[in-house]
């Protein structure tokens, strides 16, 4: 879209504003990209500023918060499924979603406190958010960041209406890109979308020095839900038991970036297959950010189950620069993230014979992970970083 010439900016406001999923939590993937990102914008004398929930816990150490009040125009912080609904109508009716525009609102307003690019993370309702802030700053490079699969409740040409807004729609993997052309169809906005893989930072994860020694340890860390495949690997594990194969493993995560909260059924039912097995097999429901690269160094394996088009794999990355042997579904991105460093498995019996070979043999597993980490030294934020300056433009 042709804008209309931009008043000039004032120097001394001027920066790349994030616009984070609303009402996220500290720990989500989406703002760990964007701290990753705000920090090498720091290194190379790029302001950052990141709006968000203010009444979330924030940490983005190079970027100034943006305080949003969600509730400025909702009487609550959240959507009801009604609201959903009608928006979902009202918007394929190309009269607008009133809801998602209550939501971003007051997201527009803190923005007046800055000039410059705005980047939307799409992770809730993000490229419907669009309209709000175009509205309220049609003069600024507006960004698109998709994360995640966009709502499926947006038809072909409310999506085309919504994209048409951004500069330039920017997707973690090709596999995304690849999902919102489709969605959108033969049109010109297909031409906006840009691929600009995440990263890793190896300075932060890193091989542990000497590697752990003793019983081959296997880690999954992620949301505890099925559509991150937990139960496939422990569907692995009772059959390396039966096999009588000496391991132990470990699960991090919930099923929400908090910790304290009562587990769901799905998490009951993991724990149930956990005790058949024994206590080499271990739960950990909640871990700072901070704390998990030195969990990474605690393991030899990491495994990936996603039963999704995973849209990246950020704990793949992760785990491969900390030199962990690899073993993931064919997924998503996340074949673009693994390469040839990743073993990749569709079922659990497929997945107990991967893990079977690297816990029996010490000299293939740590061959696997070396070459995990070179590949994971290909995907550095610095390179994510370099790759998005050319295309959100000079500073």
């Amino acid at each position: 879209m042709v804008r209309n010439a931009e008043p000039a900016a004032d120097p001394g406001r001027w920066c790349w504003t994030h616009v984070t999923q609303p009402l996220s939590t500290d720990g989500s993937a989406l703002n760990n990209v964007v701290r990753e990102l705000s920090r090498e914008a720091s290194s190379q004398g790029i302001c950052s500023a990141v709006a968000a929930s203010d009444n979330r816990a924030y940490r983005f150490p190079d970027a100034r918060i943006l305080p949003v009040d969600f509730m400025e125009y909702l009487p609550r912080e959240y959507l009801l499924g009604r609201e959903k609904v009608a928006d979902a109508l009202t918007g394929r009716l190309g009269l607008g979603r009133r809801a998602v525009d209550r939501l971003y609102r007051p997201v527009a307003e803190a923005l007046d406190a800055t000039d410059g690019p705005i980047i939307v993370h799409d992770g809730f309702f993000g490229a419907a958010g669009l309209v709000a802030i175009e509205r309220r700053h049609p003069h600024r490079p507006l960004f698109l960041y998709v994360h995640n699969d966009l709502s499926r409740s947006y038809s072909m040409a409310e999506l085309r209406r919504f994209l048409a807004r951004a500069e330039a729609v920017v997707c973690v993997s090709g596999a995304v890109r690849d999902a919102v052309a489709e969605r959108v169809g033969r049109h010109h906005v297909r031409n906006k979308l840009v691929v600009v893989l995440n990263g890793v930072d190896p300075t932060r994860f890193f091989p542990a020095d000497p590697e752990p020694s003793g019983v081959p340890a296997i880690l999954f860390i992620g949301m505890m839900a099925e559509f991150k495949g937990p139960h496939v690997l422990m569907a692995a594990l009772r059959r390396l038991e039966n096999r009588q194969l000496r391991f132990t493993a470990t699960f991090v995560g919930s099923f929400t970036h908090a910790e304290g909260l009562e587990l769901t059924s799905y998490e009951n039912a993991l724990r149930r297959d956990q005790r058949e097995i024994g206590p080499h097999v271990r739960f950990r429901s909640f871990v700072a950010n901070t704390e998990v690269p030195a969990i990474y160094r605690q393991h030899q394996i990491i495994v990936v189950p996603s039963q999704f088009e995973e849209p990246f794999g950020l704990v793949l990355v992760e785990g491969m620069a900390s030199g962990l042997a690899a073993a993931a579904t064919r997924r998503g991105g996340l074949p673009e993230v693994g390469g040839d460093a990743v073993d990749y498995f569709d079922d659990p019996d497929q997945l107990a014979d991967i893990l079977a070979r690297l816990i029996t043999d010490p000299v293939e597993r740590s061959r696997r992970g070396r070459q995990a980490r070179r590949r994971a030294l290909e995907l550095t934020w610095t390179k994510t970083f370099s790759h998005l300056k050319t295309v959100i433009g000079p500073a």
